[in-house]
């Protein structure tokens, strides 16, 4: 009964789960269906008022502008500028934008800002000249180093060129040294076998000119042994391995049987445990039934 009851209430529990996540999505696609007309409505009215704002400030700084630009333009007419003519020595009184020419005689001036100009144009006219002797001379100087750095080169090519040709010359002079000193050279030897004094040319294999016998050099001799060594570390190599193996899986081995035996007496220690249970459980029962 209690397993059923259980049951039943997982059931109504998930149930009401899914019932629950079924009403969050009717809201939320009656949320997404809703019109947005209204807000739509909102928005629009909103843009409106911002782009007549906007329109607003431009239309108030052109007309801001044009007001500046005449302000500018009538007092250009109401202003005059007085010279004194430098031939005639008379006043004259003309309009900032007319040339300024005298009334009295007829001759043009010149003003303080355009013999500035005439200035300022005669020192740059003498700028440029003095900066394009500089390029010429710097242009120069620039095509002197490059001459100069491919001299330099070339000595440095030859210098590598002799230098080759030096240690080619000494590479060849070794070699040929080498050479007179092996045809020289002669080892002696006694047979091992007839035991005759020999001497031979150390380049030749070491064979007696008497019996004819191969003899075998101390170099040899010492691969030999050192081959033997080797072969002789590599058996003992091979027996230790096998005998650690054995070791381990004698080690293994009994480490199973330990734990085989600990589980055979745990399952029977809970087997008599279990027994023992039962028969508790029943000598109650059987004392509730005698009771009732």
């Amino acid at each position: 009964h209690s397993r059923v009851a259980g049951s039943f209430d997982g059931f109504r529990a998930a149930t009401q789960q899914v019932q629950a996540q079924r009403l969050l999505v009717e809201r939320a696609m009656a949320r997404w269906r809703r019109p947005v007309v209204g807000q739509m409505e909102v928005w629009f009215e909103v843009w409106v008022e911002h782009v007549d704002d906007v329109r607003g400030v431009k239309a108030h700084d052109a007309l801001k502008a044009d007001m500046v630009q005449a302000q500018e333009e009538l007092l250009s007419w109401v202003k005059m500028e007085h010279f004194t003519c430098q031939h005639c020595s008379v006043a004259n009184e003309i309009d900032a934008r007319l040339p300024m020419m005298c009334e009295m005689c007829g001759e043009m001036q010149v003003s303080d800002t355009e013999q500035a100009t005439l200035d300022t144009h005669e020192i740059l006219v003498q700028l440029e000249q003095h900066v394009k002797a500089t390029q010429d001379h710097l242009s120069w100087i620039t095509i002197e180093c490059s001459s100069l750095k491919i001299d330099q080169q070339q000595h440095q090519i030859s210098i590598e060129t002799l230098h080759n040709s030096k240690q080619a010359l000494k590479s060849e002079f070794l070699t040929q040294q080498e050479e007179l000193l092996s045809w020289v050279k002669m080892e002696h030897f006694t047979c091992q076998h007839c035991s005759v004094a020999n001497e031979i040319d150390a380049r030749l294999p070491m064979m007696c000119e008497v019996c004819g016998a191969m003899q075998a050099s101390e170099l040899d001799k010492a691969l030999s042994t050192t081959k033997l060594l080797e072969e002789e570390m590599q058996r003992d190599k091979q027996r230790r391995l096998e005998v650690a193996k054995r070791t381990v899986l004698r080690l293994q081995h009994s480490q199973l049987a330990g734990a085989l035996d600990s589980f055979v007496e745990r399952v029977l220690a809970a087997k008599d445990r279990r027994v023992m249970c039962q028969r508790y459980a029943m000598r109650l029962l059987h004392s509730r039934v005698a009771g009732s």
